[in-house]
């Protein structure tokens, strides 16, 4: 769903997904994902939060803004 969201795509799957409660909590899942991609083990999590750091760099969605704002959120 995430990088849906980000290519503004998202709500074209509104029949497959509860997108109430994922907008309820995105930006906290954008936290966890980049948080739980620092641990060591969580390849592929760095794998997918890289790939989501590129598409918002194409991107200018609201979810790819929140995501940078996540990401800063991280460095920080």
């Amino acid at each position: 769903m995430v990088p849906l969201d980000i290519m503004g795509k998202l709500n074209n799957f509104k029949e497959s997904f509860n997108l109430d409660k994922y907008y309820e909590t995105r930006k906290q899942l954008f936290a966890d994902l980049i948080d739980f991609s620092q641990r060591p083990e969580a390849t592929s999590a760095r794998d997918c939060v890289k790939q989501f750091t590129a598409l918002t760099e194409e991107e200018q969605t609201e979810a790819a803004e929140l995501f940078k704002e996540a990401l800063e959120s991280q460095d920080g």
